[in-house]
């Protein structure tokens, strides 16, 4: 549908998504300024290896990953602390 709304008129598929857009430049802006700050507490790197083993994987590369994933996701929703849904997204 999209892409057949770009097709049909460039322009006013541009404008229509002008606001959405700045709106999420802002978001990753204050995201990018957030993040520094979230610094993952010891029970949430318990958690995070609980995870890994309890769905096997090998070594701490998957543990490193989903605790980036974990941070970002917070920033991005503008907490100053990981939570159990930045987990699970993770």
């Amino acid at each position: 549908k999209r892409r057949l709304a770009f097709g049909d008129n460039a322009e006013s598929f541009v404008a229509s998504y002008k606001e959405s857009e700045r709106s999420l430049h802002e978001r990753l802006l204050q995201a990018r300024e957030v993040l520094p700050g979230i610094i993952p507490s010891d029970d949430v790197l318990l958690q995070i290896a609980s995870i890994s083993i309890g769905v096997g994987v090998d070594g701490h590369r998957p543990d490193i990953t989903m605790m980036h994933t974990a941070r970002a996701h917070a920033a991005f929703h503008s907490r100053n602390q990981i939570t159990a849904e930045d987990l699970k997204v993770a």
